[in-house]
């Protein structure tokens, strides 16, 4: 009860525009408030799925906002969704993520890949495999990949020539024609 109040009281402030505004607190609280979301979806696996409606919703806002404030609710946005990511809900992390990476910034969709592939690796179900090639789709250009770290691209390499190795259902040849168009590319 008082973990869904903090994040009842969190997510008040977290969706509130103030928040991001000079003076409206973000420069102040995010950390704290970070600390207690993180404690909150660690000790309550159920309250996981609210973080990530919280990250919905911040993430919302965030598209309404002006650049500087923008910024500043996506990265919470992002950290809220990542944090579900590694808590064992990777699945319904990617499918938010898939649906933010078409309008994230550039630095925003590495990162988001840099962190994902950090945290995953082969063997991979089918269902996680298929999640990240969609996400990998949903980017806008794939010359994000690029600006990469160079750990981030050879693990990235790893899972795509994984994924050319592993038949996906029929109903996936256009993800493993892309995983094969992808893999082909070659990073500096």
């Amino acid at each position: 009860v008082v973990s869904m109040g903090v994040l009842a009281t969190v997510g008040g402030a977290l969706t509130d525009r103030a928040f991001y505004r000079p003076g409206g607190g973000h420069e102040r609280l995010s950390k704290p408030y970070a600390k207690m979301v993180e404690h909150c979806a660690l000790t309550h696996a159920p309250h996981r799925e609210v973080l990530l409606d919280l990250a919905g919703q911040v993430w919302d806002l965030s598209v309404e906002l002006s650049k500087d404030e923008k910024a500043l609710a996506a990265d919470v946005a992002l950290s809220l969704c990542l944090l579900v990511f590694r808590l064992n809900m990777p699945l319904r992390a990617l499918e938010v993520l898939t649906r933010w990476v078409p309008v994230m910034r550039p630095e925003d969709q590495c990162l988001v890949v840099e962190s994902i592939v950090a945290y995953v690796g082969p063997p991979l179900s089918q269902q996680m495999l298929r999640a990240l090639l969609h996400l990998l789709k949903a980017l806008p250009s794939l010359e994000t990949l690029e600006h990469c770290a160079a750990p981030s691209k050879k693990a990235l390499k790893t899972i795509l020539e994984f994924a050319c190795s592993t038949p996906l259902e029929p109903a996936d040849k256009g993800l493993s024609d892309f995983a094969a168009e992808v893999n082909a590319i070659t990073w500096t």
